[in-house]
């Protein structure tokens, strides 16, 4: 890793991960994350970027900026994530540049998923989750066309909003781990062992 890589990584875990902190904070106080915190990600991302890299970090941050939008765009259309998460992928993408802004991206991606489990099974609707896909698949293995079964007034759990900032910042932080050399699997079954 040369040094202006490193540069950026340790820039990335004393900046971009406490700016991630207040995010998921004011993600699960206030279901947004606000703009103000969002320019500022970017500002720092891409000042560093310029700063470090000249044009080419700035052609860096540009390209994890699309990456992020672009990864995360079709689940704000379809309704699953707000605004503010797409845009906040953006700077972490600005931060990271293009190629571990996909690893980033594709952790977070898995990290929503367990959230969100986690999330279902604390608030006791993992019974009522399990039947609305169950019927979903049952109907696509039936008739190969996919349908969404949306969910009922009764399923309020479904209905509450996600805050995906913590999914965001997990992600981005073992995608960081990972990128530094750290295995993020060993890393959280140290973390565990020693508990």
């Amino acid at each position: 890793m040369n040094s202006s890589a490193q540069a950026m990584q340790s820039f990335s875990m004393f900046v971009l991960l406490p700016i991630l902190a207040i995010a998921v904070f004011t993600d699960i106080r206030e279901h947004r994350i606000p703009n103000l915190l969002i320019v500022i990600t970017l500002g720092l991302a891409l000042l560093f970027q310029a700063t470090v890299g000249g044009m080419e970090g700035i052609a860096a941050a540009l390209g994890g900026m699309a990456i992020g939008f672009l990864f995360f765009l079709p689940f704000y259309v379809a309704g699953g994530l707000g605004a503010g998460d797409v845009k906040l992928m953006m700077g972490v993408g600005a931060f990271l540049g293009p190629s571990a802004t996909v690893l980033a991206s594709a952790l977070t991606l898995v990290a929503g998923a367990v959230l969100g489990i986690l999330i279902i099974i604390w608030r006791g609707a993992l019974g009522t989750f399990v039947r609305r896909y169950r019927a979903m698949l049952r109907a696509f293995v039936g008739t190969g066309h996919v349908f969404y079964l949306p969910p009922t007034d009764r399923d309020v759990i479904a209905m509450q909003p996600f805050p995906y900032a913590a999914a965001i910042a997990a992600g981005t932080a073992l995608a960081i781990l990972w990128s530094t050399g750290m295995d993020p699997p060993d890393t959280v079954l140290a973390f565990l062992w020693t508990r």
